[in-house]
């Protein structure tokens, strides 16, 4: 799940200001990637990886003019 907010500003007819956030993976929920399918390994059977990376934010600030 990711979720972003944006603010906007109008300081004059032609200026303002622009602040966004995002959020990826918002809940931080793990999603875990298949275990390893080859007998006789240390790693058989066993779950070391996730599919995608934990929660990343981005904040971003834009003044146009």
């Amino acid at each position: 799940m990711d979720f972003s907010v944006i603010k906007s500003w109008r300081f004059r007819e032609r200026q303002g200001l622009e602040f966004r956030a995002e959020f990826f993976n918002l809940p931080n929920h793990p999603l875990w990637s298949l275990p390893p399918a080859s007998p006789g390994t240390n790693t058989y059977g066993k779950i070391t990886s996730t599919v995608i990376d934990s929660r990343h934010l981005q904040f971003g600030l834009k003044y146009s003019f």
